[in-house]
């Protein structure tokens, strides 16, 4: 299959998994938005070109959101793209993921400013008290 098509299918995919789900917020945009935009993100602003880190971005969402199930994703994207954070992160977890995350982006500062100015705002937001309270 062509990365293009590929991508189609990825995206055809979590639009299904994802059809009755709403951003919160006050606009309660259709979720699909949030999984796409990143997508777009990490290949305009990070310059990503590669398929599978772009379908794992497109799917990044779909185990921890709806009933798709590990063994569904790799049947169908494989391995690679299968290997998402499990299901129901009980608070400590996610916190140690957002951790981990500094850690590894801390290795590849000066690469990309704006990637490294939206992931930092993104984790000011994550790890503010009130959102870790709703956690």
């Amino acid at each position: 299959m062509s990365p293009i098509a590929l991508l189609l299918k990825a995206t055809s995919f979590s639009a299904h998994k994802h059809r009755d789900q709403r951003r919160k917020g006050p606009d309660a945009h259709p979720y699909i938005n949030h999984p796409i935009e990143v997508a777009e993100l990490l290949a305009r602003v990070g310059g990503v070109t590669d398929p599978t880190v772009l379908v794992a971005a497109i799917l990044h969402d779909t185990i921890e959101d709806t009933e798709t199930t590990p063994a569904e994703l790799e049947d169908l994207f494989g391995r690679d793209v299968a290997d998402e954070p499990a299901k129901g992160w009980p608070l400590q977890r996610r916190v140690e993921y957002v951790n981990w995350a500094e850690r590894v982006v801390a290795g590849c500062r000066g690469v990309n400013a704006e990637l490294e100015r939206m992931f930092d705002e993104e984790v000011r937001r994550t790890m503010s008290p009130p959102v870790l309270e709703v956690l």
